[in-house]
């Protein structure tokens, strides 16, 4: 092989990775343009979503499996970018080296094509949920015994959340006798009567943790909220989530130990067990 060839074929090897380097801030900004795209793709399958769940209906298992895939692509994308940004900061006046500018730029490029490819299988569900067969009421939870008095109060309650003036509901009483599993079957009871049109719950426990709080209220409701948001982005979310005045919501927090900062969980003062 002569010098040419051989200098032809170290170019072929080389070149490819050079462009990473050439084409860095273009595939930097690819990956920002992407990610608007996705989040918007996302977004309008959120709210499809939503809508599925306040009809009862099931969300089918590949759209929660796309959802799941998103958040992960979207945050590896935020970290990514947020490396960038501090990256400039860092190299701001100086000649960043090679490493410094191939390697982000080869990720950002990968990250941007996986995105474009979710987007279009967002665009491509034919529906997001179908209609779940009816299945059996609930069973009472073991250890619930169903005396007088108990099925007394349970009725009791269920009483007081059809009256309009009543906003929060308090359940007390010492360490193991029962309070959770009683809130248990209040629960099951106001699904089977249907007097909510939705019922989210939480476990607060002695040293709340309101990410985690606020995370299960959403599970609750069929929500998927972003790992990477911060509390009050969650919480506008579901306070803008709660607030619809045509719904009912039931809020059911349990183990609760002091009082609670509804606001700063999104909370509005509703219907709380």
């Amino acid at each position: 092989m002569d010098p040419t060839q051989i200098a032809h074929f170290v170019v072929g090897l080389v070149k490819p990775h050079f462009d990473y380097v050439i084409d860095h801030d273009s595939n930097v900004a690819q990956l920002r343009d992407r990610l608007v795209e996705l989040r918007n793709a996302k977004e309008r399958i959120r709210h499809k979503v939503v809508d599925a769940l306040s009809k009862s209906q099931k969300i089918q298992d590949d759209v929660e499996e796309w959802m799941k895939r998103v958040e992960g692509i979207t945050e590896k994308a935020q970290k990514l970018l947020e490396a960038e940004s501090h990256a400039q900061m860092c190299f701001y006046g100086l000649c960043p080296n090679f490493i410094t500018l191939y390697i982000p730029s080869k990720k950002a490029l990968g990250l941007a094509k996986e995105m474009v490819v979710e987007v279009e299988k967002g665009k491509g569900f034919p529906s997001v949920a179908y209609t779940a067969p009816l299945q059996a009421t609930p069973t009472t939870p073991a250890g619930f015994q169903a005396f007088a008095s108990r099925t007394s109060i349970v009725t009791q309650i269920l009483e007081e959340f059809k009256k309009d003036n009543i906003n929060m509901i308090g359940v007390f009483g010492m360490a193991g006798v029962g309070k959770s599993t009683f809130v248990k079957q209040v629960a099951n009871q106001v699904k089977e009567e249907k007097l909510f049109h939705n019922v989210g719950e939480a476990e607060v426990k002695q040293n709340p943790d309101v990410k985690s709080i606020q995370n299960k209220l959403a599970l609750s409701f069929g929500l998927h909220l972003d790992k990477t948001q911060t509390i009050d982005e969650w919480q506008l979310i579901l306070r803008n989530y709660i607030k619809d005045k045509k719904k009912k919501f039931l809020i059911i927090l349990d183990d609760v130990w002091e009082m609670l900062d509804l606001k700063t969980l999104g909370l509005e003062l509703r219907r709380l067990l």
